[in-house]
């Protein structure tokens, strides 16, 4: 077996790619770094070693790739100067879950491994159900484990001047501000409101269809009656698993969009600001993100 997946580029390539960070111990660490047992400067390294992710926020989940997947089925993925050889059963099974979840073939690898020994299991033989929504469930709780990150970062800044507590929290407080400073350098402002904008609008890829390709909620709502008389009920489950996740990443956007303001280390250009507006008016203030009614039609 590998141990240590925790630094794995974004996909196979020659070409270094972005780190795909374990964010939700990442997050555990920004909330109470000393009761984790970290020391500044090991938060630090944790940080820079995220930031690069962070900044593209939730674009940094890629979706399956002719590349990655022709690196997953040849048996041999390199992780920076690391290679590994992929037996015949995980390569089908890494393809067909990607597939399913609509991630690129070599994250979702790093995502299977991690899953797996969370549950502290074997890794399959076979991409079933099971395996499917048990993979999925984890790939959300990363992705909101990530917009978590950027929202206690913000959280940090605007309390800034008012966490001199004599706690030792303030030392914790430069590797916070300076991932910070760097994630908006490297265009957080971009990715984030974008992406809001996205969900708002409906236009995000929510959940894959059968045939693997990911359907837009606005699609998806589109096709809703007839694709709900002829799904399973454990498609149907999905189908609300997906909205309620897109539900869940607009509320943290939204969140994190507004303490990117208020702390004033951004300023909303009168551009930025009719962007907004104008995905709220076809969403929030139209006929609510299309996640929403999915969840409802679902529930």
């Amino acid at each position: 077996g590998v141990e240590g997946l925790g630094g794995l580029p974004g996909m196979a390539s020659s070409k270094p790619m972005a780190v795909l960070p374990e964010l939700r111990y990442l997050f555990f660490a920004l909330e109470d770094a000393a009761a984790q047992g970290l020391s500044p400067a090991t938060l630090h390294t944790k940080l820079d070693d995220s930031a690069d992710f962070l900044s593209r926020c939730l674009s940094s989940y890629l979706p399956p790739s002719a590349a990655s997947r022709a690196a997953v089925e040849s048996g041999s993925v390199r992780y920076g100067s690391v290679k590994l050889s992929l037996g015949a059963s995980i390569r089908a099974v890494t393809v067909a879950a990607a597939a399913r979840i609509a991630l690129d073939e070599v994250q979702t690898y790093a995502l299977l491994r991690r899953c797996v020994e969370e549950d502290k299991g074997a890794m399959p033989t076979e991409c079933d159900d099971d395996l499917v929504e048990r993979l999925t469930h984890f790939y959300f709780r990363e992705r909101l484990g990530m917009l978590k990150c950027i929202h206690a970062l913000l959280i940090r800044a605007v309390q800034a001047d008012e966490d001199e507590d004599g706690h030792g929290r303030e030392s914790f407080g430069a590797p916070m501000a300076a991932c910070l400073e760097r994630i908006l350098r490297d265009g957080l402002e971009d990715s984030l409101t974008g992406l809001l904008c996205s969900h708002m609008r409906g236009t995000t890829p929510t959940r894959p269809q059968p045939s693997g390709m990911a359907a837009t909620a606005a699609a998806a709502a589109d096709a809703c009656q007839s694709r709900s008389q002829a799904q399973s009920p454990a498609a149907v489950q999905m189908s609300r698993d997906w909205a309620g996740q897109a539900l869940e990443e607009t509320q943290v956007m939204l969140e994190c969009t507004f303490l990117m303001y208020y702390d004033q280390r951004t300023k909303c250009s009168a551009q930025r600001f009719a962007q907004l507006a104008s995905a709220f008016e076809a969403g929030a203030l139209g006929r609510a993100p299309v996640a929403s009614a999915e969840l409802v039609r679902y529930g």
